[in-house]
């Protein structure tokens, strides 16, 4: 299982999808985002906004409050960064 975290004010972690979509995409990287992988988001005192989120087929993640956004091939980084 592929799993990173990266810890700012919420704490990000990538947790490797098993499903078909992310088995047969290569991966350029091993931090980039890719789809059948699941985000886990932590925000401190925030439980409602806080859980894990499956990028779907088409590489599109939904976040409490944030809604859709395109994640194919963000780095953890990048995801961090745009999530703040």
């Amino acid at each position: 299982m592929r799993t990173h975290s990266v810890i700012a004010s919420f704490v990000i972690a990538l947790i490797a999808g098993t499903g078909a979509a992310a088995q047969d995409t290569p991966k350029p990287t091993d931090s980039a985002l890719l789809p059948g992988d699941a985000v886990r988001v932590l925000i401190w005192r925030e439980p409602d906004l806080s859980g894990e989120f499956v990028i779907n087929e088409l590489g599109v993640v939904t976040f409490p409050m944030l809604g859709k956004r395109d994640v194919t091939n963000v780095p953890l980084e990048g995801l961090r960064e745009k999530l703040i």
